[in-house]
């Protein structure tokens, strides 16, 4: 782990030990810095950031720290911090931030459950002894899968996981759904666009498309994704599209974490929202739907690439 500075020799200078409410605060704190659309210098608070996490001023601070160390944000001689970099610089730097040990657990979970080394049925014990973490732990990630709908309690003793997208027919039936919903949402009259969130999307979306596509993580790749998805689910300005296809996307998450990608397919994938992006800014919805109805069949029938791994 390092804080981003390098040694004389060019190597990375190592940071203190980073806890794991540290951690996860940094990644949220991120999450909300990428919501919000703030210019660099923005005044940043830890009671209004603390306020926004529902948390306590002292983790809060702490997170700052971590994130200080990353050049996210710099400390104000008057107090607070300033944002330290634009907003499409937040993904990458996000790449560069400790894992939470939730989001890990999380993660091997998922891949252990599409790979066929967990059982519909589990209990905590069985986990805490095939995963050695602490239980503590497991049961945020337990609550965090039941309150996701992946995890139903059983009525017996243990949990039962639920319908996911782990095989080539709920892969299909995904895109089903998927390409009944999207399109119409970019057509909806309801569509409102946030053109900072928006303008933030294409910037990265130019990045990966010239190459980043090439440089992160699988995971991150699948962030993005997910989140292009999700804004323009959002703009439709119909709640009950936003939320299935929030719940598509944490379906997704947690079977895909492991997936193996193509970049180039990625690379192409990123052109084709760029494309959908630009008929937005430029007042054409309807193509916008019409090229995310082709989109989205590319990537069912995984014409470029792995069949839904987009």
């Amino acid at each position: 782990m390092t804080d981003g500075k390098d040694n004389e020799d060019g190597s990375p200078v190592p940071v203190r030990k980073v806890n794991p409410l540290q951690a996860e605060l940094s990644h949220q704190i991120i999450e909300l810095l990428k919501r919000s659309g703030l210019e660099r210098k923005s005044h940043l608070t830890e009671r209004d950031l603390a306020e926004q996490l529902g948390v306590s001023r002292s983790p809060v601070r702490a997170a700052l720290k971590l994130l200080e160390h990353f050049k996210v944000v710099t400390p104000r001689s008057s107090g607070g911090y300033l944002l330290d970099c634009d907003s499409e610089d937040l993904y990458r730097l996000e790449l560069e931030l400790p894992q939470p040990p939730l989001d890990a657990l999380y993660v091997r979970i998922g891949q252990d459950r599409v790979q066929g080394l967990l059982p519909n049925h589990v209990t905590e014990a069985d986990l805490l002894r095939r995963y050695d973490v602490t239980k503590a732990l497991l049961s945020k990630v337990l609550a965090q899968l039941a309150s996701e709908g992946m995890l139903q309690p059983s009525q017996g003793k243990g949990w039962n996981f639920t319908t996911l997208i782990d095989s080539s027919g709920s892969n299909r039936e995904s895109y089903e759904l998927r390409q009944l919903i999207e399109p119409v949402g970019l057509r909806s009259e309801s569509f409102t666009v946030d053109s900072a969130r928006l303008g933030a999307c294409a910037e990265l979306h130019h990045r990966l498309v010239d190459g980043l596509v090439f440089e992160i993580a699988p995971h991150m790749l699948l962030t993005v994704n997910a989140e292009f998805h999700q804004m323009l689910a959002d703009f439709s300005g119909n709640r009950f599209f936003a939320e299935i296809l929030r719940q598509q996307n944490r379906m997704r998450r947690f079977t895909e974490s492991g997936a193996v990608l193509y970049p180039e397919r990625m690379q192409k994938s990123c052109q084709e929202h760029l494309d959908i992006i630009n008929c937005i800014q430029q007042g054409d919805r309807h193509w916008a739907a019409s090229l995310m109805e082709r989109h989205l069949q590319i990537s069912s029938t995984g014409e470029l690439g792995v069949p839904g791994r987009e």
